[in-house]
């Protein structure tokens, strides 16, 4: 997770299954833990704008991600065609810049932050 979170304030993006992949399953509390952690080591002079987009991919059960729960600058994902071709939607929601949610996310711990973003998510992005 401090690769993770030393990567996301470095510049870097981050892309997360919180589910891990599975449709209808609890979010793993992974999510808020480095949030929370990134939100601690978050720089005072403002050189770095981490930001949270939540999004929803339709069709994507055709693909398989071959590739370590962190993906590394030096492991980067592959994807790989599983049956029929199908086109592969993307629904985006909302943008949660981490200094603008800075109080309120730093005034929950991991499972109420996870908890939190799982709802926004179902009730915005599922339907």
């Amino acid at each position: 997770m401090d690769e993770a979170v030393d990567y996301w304030l470095g510049g870097g993006h981050l892309l997360i299954f919180p589910d891990g992949g599975a449709r209808d399953r609890k979010w793993f509390f992974g999510i808020g833990r480095i949030i929370l952690e990134a939100l601690r080591r978050l720089d005072k002079q403002g050189d770095v704008d981490p930001y949270i987009l939540l999004f929803y991919l339709k069709g994507a059960k055709d693909y398989l991600m071959l590739n370590r729960p962190f993906v590394s600058r030096a492991h980067p994902a592959r994807l790989m065609l599983l049956g029929k071709k199908r086109e592969i939607n993307v629904r985006y929601g909302k943008l949660f810049r981490l200094r603008d949610y800075q109080g309120m996310f730093l005034a929950m711990n991991k499972a109420t932050l996870t908890d939190y973003l799982e709802r926004e998510y179902r009730a915005k992005l599922t339907h």
